[in-house]
């Protein structure tokens, strides 16, 4: 195969970069070599104006050429990622021949979370739709890093789902990404980002890009548009399970000790080992900031999450040899009927905290369910607190609802 220009250029200055790496002290000469060829072929190796910068006031510094120059960690950890890139795009982001098949994604986030629509690139067929709770330490930053990993998070997670049955029909893919922040689709066009926080979600997607030989081309769409309006919906739809119980609730559950005087409870005491409740193994109805467990199952997207939609995945009595305990938390004002018939076909212990009722509908399928305890927790002010995307209203006036919380085994 023909080498182009750009793939020559490439393989030089990922060679010479490399080869500077393995000089504790380069000279400014070769610093200044290197970044020139680096530059070269900005386009096929994503970086941050921060890195250029760097190189800048290292090369300014001093007035000897062969003076030797000191790299710190992170300019060192930045030309590794260069060299990366480099060796792996090899000048495919270069290709101007757009191709036909992929996916086609409108990504909006708002003050709750993150959202997508995704379509059928070639034929415009809605596919799924897709949200995702960004996490606390998003919430108050700029729109655009918000936007910027919205992208990032929701455009792996649509490869994830749609890419390995596209794969079967068609060899080169494309993802054609929609977004109504301009800074943030800027960013991503070109490869670069202002910070290192904002580069962060950048060098992610490409990365995915790379390892999945899929093509990347962005579109900014004016917020009034009628896809950016659809999806933006869509991240500002509220969830009224995005609800739990305060530290101190939750702890007083789980050191409730059982009454060894009753058989059933002594029994199931000596069965487990321990004498309290204990701490649950699985959260089952769980969100980006709100899990109970080192295991957990959310509605929405999260890198750290065990599955999407708890009635969609399996709840066993057993993981690893462990005997399993499942927190089980809808909030005060939803249904429990459906976790309780989940419940009931995996037959699995946990601690299940429902609203308090003397007549509910699923009230006589809870009772018919083995029983070892029981703990009222009247309502006070700190019971449970509301998450980002609970009704906005519950920050201030949260629903008056006592709660009881259920140790239910099948041992």
């Amino acid at each position: 195969m023909l080498l182009t220009k750009y793939d020559v250029a490439q393989r030089v200055s990922s060679t010479a970069a490399a080869k500077l790496l393995s000089t504790a002290a380069p000279t400014k000469r070769k610093l200044a070599a290197v970044a020139g060829l680096l530059m070269s072929c900005k386009t096929g190796a994503p970086f941050s104006p921060l890195f250029v910068r760097s190189l800048y006031d290292n090369i300014k510094a001093g007035q000897d050429w062969d003076q030797s120059l000191s790299l710190s960690p992170e300019a060192i950890s930045d030309l590794k990622w260069i060299i990366d890139c480099l060796h792996r795009y090899n000048g495919r982001i270069l290709k101007k021949k757009l191709r036909q098949h992929g996916l086609l994604i409108d990504v909006d986030s708002s003050e709750f979370s993150h959202a997508a629509k995704v379509f059928d690139l070639a034929t415009g067929e809605f596919l799924s739709e897709l949200t995702a709770q960004y996490p606390v330490h998003l919430q108050g930053t700029s729109s655009t890093l918000r936007e910027a990993t919205g992208i990032s998070l929701l455009a792996s997670k649509a490869f994830d789902l749609y890419t390995e049955a596209c794969m079967l029909k068609h060899c080169y893919l494309r993802i054609h990404v929609r977004n109504d922040n301009q800074s943030a689709v800027g960013n991503f066009q070109q490869m670069k980002a202002g910070s290192l926080e904002l580069l962060h979600p950048v060098h992610e997607f490409y990365e995915l890009c790379m390892e999945r030989d899929v093509q990347p081309t962005f579109e900014w769409l004016p917020r009034t548009s009628q896809p950016i309006q659809a999806v933006d919906a869509a991240s500002k739809r509220l969830d009224p399970t995005d609800i739990r119980l305060t530290n101190n609730s939750f702890d007083s559950i789980v050191t409730r000790r059982f009454n060894l005087n009753n058989p059933v409870m002594e029994r199931v005491a000596t069965i487990l080992g321990r004498q309290h409740w204990g701490l649950p193994t699985t959260d089952v109805f769980a969100s980006v900031n709100n899990n109970r467990a080192p295991i957990f199952f959310t509605k929405g997207y999260d890198q750290n999450t065990a599955g999407i939609d708890a009635y969609a995945q399996p709840w066993p009595v057993f993981r690893n040899n462990i005997l399993q305990l499942y927190w089980i938390f809808l909030g005060p004002v939803t249904d429990q009927l459906p976790a309780i018939r989940k419940l009931t076909e995996e037959r699995c212990d946990a601690i299940f905290i429902a609203p308090t009722r003397t007549t509910a509908p699923w009230l006589g399928s809870l009772r018919a369910l083995p029983i070892v305890d029981t703990i009222k927790l009247n309502y006070r002010a700190g019971l449970y607190e509301a998450g980002p995307s609970a009704p906005p209203e519950w920050n201030t006036k949260p629903p008056v609802v006592p709660l009881t919380a259920y140790f239910i085994s099948w041992l």
